[in-house]
């Protein structure tokens, strides 16, 4: 199988609530596929989104070449810790998308669902064996 140049645009994280920046990766793979899963797996991306993957696209070397020597310079990319990400959130700011209303919906679905079944969840608390002992007697 011979190898081609994938343009990848996935949703990266750590840009607040509700957030995303859109970047573009840029992938050497045999396939589409193969190159959305390679991107998946990158840091800064946000693995457990079922849409994470924006879009993919083949372009040719030279795109290639040109795209990663854009990916060097992003700003974004560059950053390691939160302050480093303040001092150039101007030039990240024009590249964040708020989140779907469907994936919002969904986080905050998982919230309130109660995690564990009913039997395992104690109903009343446990009276001390004073407390039992009193009770034993009464019934007698």
């Amino acid at each position: 199988m011979k190898n081609k140049y994938f343009a990848v645009t996935a949703k990266c994280g750590h840009v607040g609530r509700h957030r995303y920046y859109e970047g573009t990766f840029y992938v050497i793979a045999t396939d589409a596929k193969q190159a959305g899963a390679i991107v998946r797996n990158l840091p800064r991306v946000k693995h457990h989104h079922k849409d994470a993957i924006l879009k993919v696209v083949e372009i040719s070397h030279d795109e290639f070449k040109a795209g990663q020597a854009e990916f060097e310079n992003n700003p974004y990319h560059k950053c390691e810790s939160k302050w480093q990400q303040r001092l150039v959130w101007d030039r990240i700011l024009p590249f964040l998308r708020p989140e779907t209303d469907l994936q919002i919906e969904h986080r905050c679905a998982e919230r309130k669902v109660d995690k564990l079944p009913a039997y395992t969840k104690p109903k009343t608390k446990k009276p001390y064996k004073r407390e039992r002992f009193i009770c034993e007697i009464e019934e007698v």
